[in-house]
């Protein structure tokens, strides 16, 4: 895995699709996205922890919700 000397790990690809699948579930779970997309629990739990998805959920759905009551 290649790192930003400023980030840290560089997302690939497939990882960002993952979070965007898992993002725009109704019911988030890595294990649901697991099945779904057919990558291991335990690399989803992984690419979770080190992407920060949770910190990101709530970052986009405070957004979102912000734009929301804007209009």
């Amino acid at each position: 895995m290649s790192k930003n000397k400023f980030k840290g790990p560089i997302e690939k690809d497939y990882q960002i699709r993952a979070f965007e699948t898992y993002y725009h579930m109704r019911e988030r779970s890595l294990t649901k996205l697991s099945d779904l997309i057919k990558v291991p629990l335990a690399t989803l739990n992984y690419w979770s922890r080190i992407f920060k998805w949770q910190e990101r959920v709530q970052e986009r759905d405070k957004k979102l919700k912000a734009f929301v009551e804007k209009k």
